[in-house]
């Protein structure tokens, strides 16, 4: 599922958590359905917010699976096993597979070697 969808199903659950708060307290506030009576529409709000929830969850997720390591090109999490986990740098924000990152000098402190490459760049230029 691409981007878009996923923002469009994430405005409908909101939507639609929206209206049954309103229908019930007459508010649009989702946590107003938590101070009345009665545990059904708890019950039905808690699901509509596990929705919304694992939506999000799922948008986020997607980014990281369809991410493609800096260093050798592949994605990320389908060679996970064999180049190791993903691994964002520090300094440039760039996502690597582990094995990727260390063959590049990268530590979680130094970051992937970015910093000392443009600083290398820097000084051989002048």
């Amino acid at each position: 599922m691409n981007a878009r969808a996923q923002a469009v199903g994430i405005v409908v659950w909101l939507v639609i958590i929206c209206l049954v708060s309103y229908g019930t307290t007459g508010s649009v506030n989702p946590v107003a359905v938590y101070g009345r009576p009665g545990t059904a529409m708890k019950v039905v709000m808690s699901l509509l917010l596990l929705m919304l929830a694992t939506q999000l969850l799922q948008l986020l997720v997607s980014r990281l699976v369809s991410g493609r390591c800096s260093g050798c090109g592949l994605p990320l999490v389908p060679y996970a096993q064999t180049h190791g986990a993903p691994v964002r740098c520090t300094k440039c924000g760039k996502w690597y597979h582990q094995k990727c990152f260390k063959q590049r000098g990268g530590t979680m402190m130094e970051g992937c070697g970015c910093q000392r490459r443009e600083a290398t760049s820097w000084w051989d230029e002048g």
